[in-house]
């Protein structure tokens, strides 16, 4: 049976791989929630569409949350079917969101 032995200069590897892993992340965890927020806070993008959904029919809002996710869903299911198409791309999307969320919020102090 072998043994292996880890170096100091390994464990370093291993220890930056992990911290870089990890800050990759939580920059596209910082997009997802970054964009949320856009679009749900007060005055956001989807505030005249939820408000008078939501206001006036509160079932068909649920609706229509629910089919804007089944398709959602089923898209992103076509497009990893397809060969040749990079998988990573919306993950590659919600960290560069996040590194722009990221900036906004050590520059200016907020999204």
């Amino acid at each position: 049976m072998y043994k292996t032995y880890h170096t100091p200069r390994h464990l370093i590897h291993e220890h930056v791989g992990f911290a870089s892993g990890l800050l990759f992340l939580l920059l596209a965890l910082l997009g997802m929630t970054g964009a949320a927020y856009h679009a749900l806070r007060p005055g956001g993008f989807l505030e005249p569409l939820l408000s008078s959904v939501v206001g006036h029919h509160p079932v068909l809002g649920f609706f229509l949350v629910l089919a804007v996710g089944s398709v959602v869903m089923a898209v992103k299911g076509q497009l990893y079917r397809r060969e040749g198409k990079p998988r990573e791309a919306f993950l590659y999307f919600w960290v560069a969101l996040g590194t722009v969320f990221a900036y906004r919020l050590l520059a200016h102090g907020g999204f």
